[in-house]
């Protein structure tokens, strides 16, 4: 985002120019830092093939895509460049492909901030409280494509921090025979909620 000082604010006898300056250099290092996993993708010039397309669309999507979206792209992926996701911290899960690490606190807001401004949504944006495992949305009114921006899909009642999501997702396809599985209390657990909107979210 650009930005323009308020008018009539006070600068001390500053110059506006620079004052704007200044606070631009503050707040590009500020989103470079916070969110430094998503940008080592798009910036280390090493990365080349499938495993660049991969971090392309990554990026594009502020840290999570649909695994839908670049199976192509992992089709085409060799145990080297396997490694070399992993050394990114790109997780390829079985419907989510996320970056981990991007699931603190400050770059969940951080994220909920520029989607908002990006998209001419209201502020403040509706991220879930700090840590939050899952949290209960007016799936009415809530955006999908905000919370999956974010790192909180929306499954059923509920938009789930995408770390928890996975394991429950893995769970599934771990524990499933001849095409089904059993709900287990554990993943209610994971996910903060209880037994009623783990069917919904499963569902």
């Amino acid at each position: 985002p650009t930005v323009s000082l308020i008018e009539g604010r006070d600068l001390n006898g500053e110059d506006s120019v620079a004052v704007c300056a200044h606070v631009e250099t503050w707040m590009k290092a500020h989103i470079y830092t916070v969110l430094e996993p998503l940008f080592a993708l798009v910036t280390d010039e090493t990365l080349a093939g499938p495993v660049k397309d991969i971090a392309l669309k990554i990026f594009e999507h502020t840290g999570i895509v649909s695994r839908a979206e670049v199976d192509a792209e992992i089709a085409q992926l060799d145990a080297e460049m396997r490694k070399v996701l992993r050394t990114k911290k790109v997780r390829l899960g079985p419907v989510l492909v996320f970056l981990p690490d991007l699931n603190k606190p400050v770059a969940v807001r951080l994220r909920a901030l520029l989607w908002s401004l990006y998209n001419d949504a209201p502020l403040p944006a509706p991220s879930p409280r700090d840590g939050a495992m899952s949290a209960v949305v007016d799936v009415a009114t809530a955006n999908p494509n905000f919370y999956r921006a974010i790192g909180y899909p929306l499954y059923g009642p509920r938009v789930i921090r995408i770390d928890m999501l996975d394991r429950v997702i893995n769970a599934v396809y771990d524990g499933s025979k001849e095409g089904k599985f059993q709900a287990e209390h554990k993943m209610a657990e994971w996910m903060g909620c209880p037994i009623a909107d783990l069917y919904a979210i499963l569902e």
